[in-house]
C-alpha cells in the first residue's frame, strides 16, 4: 500500500495496521507515529513525523531523513520510505514477526 505523509490520518492508520502483528509497541500522536521493539528483543525503531522527517534504527545502523510517501509491504514485512533525496527500506527483523 502506497500512501503519502500529507494524508496524515490515513498514513497513521496504515502504519498502525502494518505493525499490529509485530512484537513491539506503537505510539500514534498528531505529530508522529512510532514503532519500537521490546527492550529484551532486537533493538529497532521506526518513527515518522507529520512533516515527513523520519528516524530509523536497526542493530547495525541508523538513519534520519525526510520522506513524502511510504510503501507498506505486509508480505515482505517491509516499509519503503521515499523522498526527494532518500529511498530507504525498513525491514522488520524476523525475531519480531510473531507477537
Amino acid at each position: 500500500m502506497r500512501i503519502t505523509v500529507d494524508k496524515w490520518r490515513d498514513f497513521c492508520q496504515e502504519f498502525a495496521g502494518f505493525f499490529q502483528h509485530i512484537n513491539g509497541s506503537l505510539e500514534c500522536t498528531d505529530e508522529q507515529v512510532t514503532f519500537r521493539s521490546p527492550v529484551n528483543r532486537v533493538s529497532t525503531h521506526l518513527s515518522v513525523f507529520r512533516n515527513g522527517e523520519f528516524s530509523a534504527t536497526m542493530p547495525l545502523h541508523g538513519i534520519d531523513s525526510k520522506i513524502s510517501e511510504a510503501i507498506f509491504n505486509v508480505q515482505e514485512k517491509s516499509v519503503q520510505l521515499l523522498g526527494e533525496a532518500v529511498d530507504y527500506t525498513y525491514r522488520v527483523p524476523s525475531e519480531l514477526q510473531s507477537k
